[in-house]
């Protein structure tokens, strides 16, 4: 066996391990595949690698599960995206690292919620859905490097 076949093996056997959990979970392929391959090839051969597979995986996915699939929540809440994303974005570039902070405190105060399991759901009205899916866009924005 090459050197060359052997490295295909491998990288086969690591991206196993993140498309094994995003099939259980439903996200996290590039959480974990990312920091594997960097670890057999730079970050500038992975990074293209990952995204590569990892539409592949989404793509697979959306094929097996189309019939599922809510058209009236994905447009309510892509449209909520297309709002708060923006905003995020504006707000790391422009805030201060005091109201990061705060938002930072909001997200670790709903970690520890979702962590006390609660025996009655919270729930809202549908209507409400629409106006708090956007702070999740704000609270975590897709980072852009600085191009200055």
């Amino acid at each position: 066996m090459t050197d060359q076949s052997t490295g295909w093996i491998v990288l086969r056997a690591i991206f196993f391990l993140p498309a094994l959990g995003q099939a259980i979970s439903g996200f996290g392929f590039a959480l974990v595949g990312m920091p594997l391959t960097t670890m057999i090839m730079g970050a500038q051969a992975s990074a293209p690698l990952v995204a590569l597979a990892g539409w592949t995986l989404y793509t697979i996915n959306l094929l097996r599960y189309h019939a599922s699939i809510n058209w009236q929540q994905v447009v309510r809440r892509g449209i909520a995206a297309a709002v708060g994303v923006p905003m995020g974005i504006w707000g790391l570039v422009n805030l201060n690292g005091s109201f990061k902070t705060f938002l930072g405190c909001i997200l670790i105060g709903y970690a520890l919620y979702s962590f006390a399991r609660p025996t009655t759901p919270f729930s809202l009205s549908p209507r409400w859905v629409t106006w708090l899916d956007s702070p999740p866009g704000v609270l975590a924005p897709i980072p852009f490097p600085d191009r200055r």
